[in-house]
């Protein structure tokens, strides 16, 4: 076994980051010269597959569990940390001739160790199917072997050199990647994932979900313990390349995969006595399996499936609730998901198919967050069963919102409360002041409340000639504003020369910012180039305390939003009347937004008092109940209760101030929409508007239909929200 590069979920106090890595580099080098018991964990492994193993790879691997057991013939597998190659080869016979293993490892003289019996083990078996990559497990699309052979022509000098080292980095990752998009069945790991640093975690995961194909699986192998490490345990150099420092705390290890958009996330086996106890912390191996492919549209073809039992009821990670022995209804992607014979669910639910197929294409949407007993009539395509349409209205608040008791639609109280202004329930553009690009859907984050799902391992990015297009239509548009967003929208490899274009073009330009990814290697000259092209910075900070956006954001989120502010600051963001820097506050949980005014001067009290931070305006946008934060609210079954909230709070003085009267939203595909909210649900511009720029049709796109539903209450609800914050002032 080796390793990435070393952390654990915390820090270790008072020690550097490179003090860590330094130890567990030099133990697992000397590991390699000669055995170190104490690195291993005892594992039992079939002895069919050792026995054809040189001595010394045995020897000196050092795991804590057998992910090779669950792989299959025909695979193609990477493992991570593949140390002395112990595992490598015993997939590369579990795998057979028709499958394939690449091991990846940081440790040059692990490699040198692996490497050295390739010949060896091929003549033994036969056929030659493994093959070992240098590259760190956090970042499998560089590829470091040939990132050596262009520094051994290139040697890094000068400041310059470094840019241009930086730069080959990236065309590496991107042309020539270690390990490529969807490629392999199967990650293993065998104890390594602990030795990763905390500021790299997120990062791993996404690595590993990315190179997946759809369908495929990770199956880790990793010590785990059942209460935090201690500071006296994080402090310990031994500790740390000993695997115990660095260790997951047993729940917050599976909570990783789910974060990174897993399924089916099963623990395999968990060892009943721990391996060490330090300081009365127990810590132990498991070995976890977790599926990748629930990213997609949630369509309604009519599918549904029974639970065979034996709990009453079972809930999976994105809220479907199953009734045993009912005929639950699913979209097409939860339907293909469990009924995959070789996934995790098929074994316990019987698919039932609809009579007559719904092509994909003429599929409505489904709405996945309610538990609802399919009526037979439906799969067998009764007259009387609900429509498209009427499944798409269902979805999208076009019928009245389910609960406890029956809300209005919101097309239905707008015509109640604003009567002529909104004839029939509709409502209508103004003008459009700005237009919103959704760059792509990639984030180095996972935030709880993002409604777009954003995350590291979305791979949906708006390409640069449909960049040309949106920077072709706006000239024929009196927009005041191109505001872009994402996902983190910086992640766009053409971000820098889209932004260069539309300020060449006049453009007053801003960008929707989670901070953070401005720490993110490539990222580091981003504020010096909002600065020299002034930019407009509206910036997430969810809260002035820390607690707080830890929760919604993840560890280590607000001390690195700290530090990019307080460097914003120095440039003049904040302070200079031409370089804005708008924070903006989401609430933690199903609650609107307090006084914007207020809060806002506490965000200033808080951040100016105790990090001397400055910024020019406090944005307050209300949570929409769909996306990821619905997924949350229906988690801790808080969903009803917070649709009834919104509902109840609906102020029709905020009609004439929505966001989407005055703004088009331009999806990373090209694809219009009213809004980001209807973005994240897939409800392009409807009612005889052109849906895409490549029919873009300004004097209609300005005076059209606005596509509304349910989740237009979080608009309109107490002071409203916008992407410019409240709408009215606290009590109007």
């Amino acid at each position: 076994m080796s390793f990435g590069c070393c952390d654990s979920d915390k820090e270790a106090p008072g020690r550097g980051a490179m003090d860590v890595e330094k130890a567990v580099l030099g133990r697992y080098r000397a590991g390699a010269e000669s055995a170190e018991r104490s690195l291993c964990c005892p594992t039992e492994y079939d002895r069919r597959y050792l026995d054809l193993l040189p001595r010394e790879v045995i020897e000196k691997d050092y795991g804590c569990g057998d992910p090779s057991a669950f792989v299959h013939e025909g695979e193609r597998v990477v493992d991570l940390g593949s140390g002395s190659g112990k595992i490598c080869y015993i997939l590369s016979q579990k795998a057979g001739p028709d499958g394939y293993v690449i091991g990846v490892d940081f440790n040059e003289a692990m490699l040198a160790l692996s490497r050295k019996y390739l010949d060896e083990m091929r003549q033994k078996l036969g056929y030659g199917n493994v093959e070992f990559r240098a590259g760190r497990i956090q970042d499998l699309a560089l590829d470091l072997d040939r990132l050596q052979a262009w520094l051994d022509e290139h040697p890094v000098k000068t400041v310059p050199d470094a840019a241009a080292m930086e730069a080959e980095c990236e065309r590496l990752r991107r042309e020539e990647p270690l390990i490529p998009d969807g490629s392999v069945d199967v990650v293993v790991s065998n104890c390594v994932l602990n030795l990763v640093r905390t500021q790299d975690k997120a990062q791993l995961f996404g690595e590993i979900h990315r190179v997946l194909r759809r369908g495929g699986r990770a199956v880790i192998s990793d010590i785990v313990c059942d209460e935090d490490p201690t500071s006296a345990i994080f402090s310990n150099p031994e500790l740390w390349s000993g695997c115990i420092a660095g260790a997951f705390r047993e729940d917050r290890f599976l909570e990783r995969f789910e974060e990174a958009g897993f399924y089916g996330i099963e623990i395999l086996k968990r060892q009943t006595e721990p391996w060490q106890v330090v300081q009365g912390i127990e810590f132990r191996s498991v070995t976890v399996q977790a599926f990748r492919g629930k990213e997609g549209a949630c369509l309604e073809r009519n599918q549904a499936v029974v639970y065979r039992g034996p709990w009453n009821s079972v809930t999976d990670d994105d809220g479907h609730t199953l009734l045993r022995g009912e005929r639950m209804a699913v979209c097409d992607k939860t339907f293909t998901l469990m009924t995959d014979p070789n996934g995790p669910y098929a074994q316990h639910v019987l698919p039932v198919p609809p009579h007559e197929e719904i092509p994909r294409q003429e599929a409505g949407l489904f709405d996945c967050a309610r538990a609802t007993v399919r009526s037979p009539r439906e799969s067998k395509g009764s007259n009387d069963a609900p429509t498209k349409e009427a499944a798409a209205a269902a979805c999208c608040g076009g019928g009245a919102i389910e609960g406890d008791e029956a809300l209005d639609s919101f097309e239905y109280r707008l015509e109640a409360a604003v009567g002529a202004a909104a004839a029939g329930g509709a409502l209508t553009s103004r003008s459009i002041d700005t237009v919103q690009v959704n760059l792509g859907l990639r984030c180095n984050m996972n935030c709880v409340h993002c409604h777009v799902e954003a995350s590291p391992q979305r791979t949906e990015m708006m390409d640069w000639p449909t960049m040309e297009r949106v920077l072709a239509l706006l000239r024929g548009i009196p927009c005041e504003l191109v505001d872009l967003t994402g996902g983190a929208p910086e992640l766009n490899p053409h971000f820098r020369r889209f932004v260069k274009a539309l300020r060449r073009d006049g453009y007053a330009v801003q960008v929707r910012t989670n901070l953070t990814v401005l720490l993110e290697p490539g990222m580091e000259s981003l504020p010096e180039f909002f600065r020299d092209q002034r930019v407009r910075l509206v910036a997430s900070m969810p809260c002035y305390l820390e607690k707080n956006v830890r929760a919604q954001r993840g560890p280590e989120a607000y001390e690195r939003s700290i530090e990019i502010l307080r460097r914003l600051n120095g440039m003049g963001y904040g302070a200079a009347a031409d370089l804005p820097l708008n924070l903006v506050y989401n609430p933690g949980g199903p609650v609107l937004p307090p006084g914007q005014a207020a809060l806002e001067a506490e965000y200033r009290r808080e951040l100016e008092g105790r990090f001397g931070i400055q910024f020019t305006r406090l944005f307050t946008i209300t949570n929409a109940p769909i996306g990821r934060f619905l997924r949350d609210l229906s988690a801790h079954q808080g969903e009803a209760g917070y649709r009834r909230l919104l509902h109840d709070a609906f102020n029709p003085a905020t009609v004439e101030g929505l966001m989407c009267r005055r703004q088009i939203s331009i999806g990373w595909d090209g694809t219009l929409y009213d809004c980001d909210f209807n973005l994240s649900l897939g409800l392009p511009v409807n009612h005889g508007a052109p849906d895409h720029i490549r029919a873009f049709d300004l004097e209609a796109l300005a005076t059209r239909r606005i596509v509304t539903g349910a989740h237009c209450y979080a608009c309109t609800a107490g002071a409203g929200s916008s992407c410019g914050g409240a709408l009215r002032t606290q009590g109007a």
